[in-house]
């Protein structure tokens, strides 16, 4: 096993070297459609963000994983090449990532964003509902003292947000002490 970390690990030496060594940097292209992929995922996590009402606190955060989901793509593929192609691969001016190199990077990211969402979910009043967004207050302030979840739906309709939103606040709220799940589908509202 360490055979092969030591062998791996030289390559990969010989890559950085490479590109170290080049006049000009490498250029990694993505296909339009690549970048279409990148633009509805992230735009896609914004919606929900906005729809937790959390969009104030991880924007910036989901920004910065859309590179990073870039970034990692890039390097996967360049690995890839001088893997399954040769070293070679690198003297070409570019070379262009794969889908699964981009379905690769995105799958991290994504795993990151869930990791930075969660920690902020666990930090200081991250949870509480003054650091919610308008659409969560709305919808709690909205429920009455007892009620089923198909209510609820109802309420979050009015509010804007879809079903799965609903239950994310619900779920939020039984969390926070903020609610009190009687029964398969009741609800009370906990004085705060």
């Amino acid at each position: 096993m360490y055979d092969k970390i030591d062998t791996i690990s030289a390559k990969l030496l010989q890559v950085y070297q490479t590109l170290k060594d080049r006049e000009s940097p490498l250029v990694i292209h993505l296909e339009d459609r690549h970048w279409d992929i990148v633009d509805n995922t992230f735009k896609k996590k914004m919606k929900e963000l906005e729809e937790e009402g959390m969009s104030r606190y991880l924007q910036s955060s989901n920004q910065r994983i859309a590179i990073i989901a870039i970034r990692i793509a890039a390097i996967l593929c360049v690995i890839r090449n001088v893997f399954e192609v040769s070293l070679k691969m690198l003297n070409k001016p570019a070379i262009c990532i794969t889908d699964a190199d981009l379905e690769a990077g995105i799958r991290l990211a994504n795993n990151f964003f869930d990791h930075a969402k969660r920690l902020f979910e666990k930090l200081p009043n991250g949870d509480s509902l003054h650091s919610k967004g308008a659409s969560f207050k709305r919808f709690y302030h909205m429920l009455p003292r007892q009620f089923e979840t198909s209510q609820a739906y109802l309420f979050g309709f009015e509010v804007g947000v879809s079903e799965r939103t609903v239950r994310n606040y619900l779920n939020s709220l039984v969390k926070e002490d903020l609610l009190l799940k009687t029964e398969h589908g009741m609800y009370n509202k906990v004085d705060p």
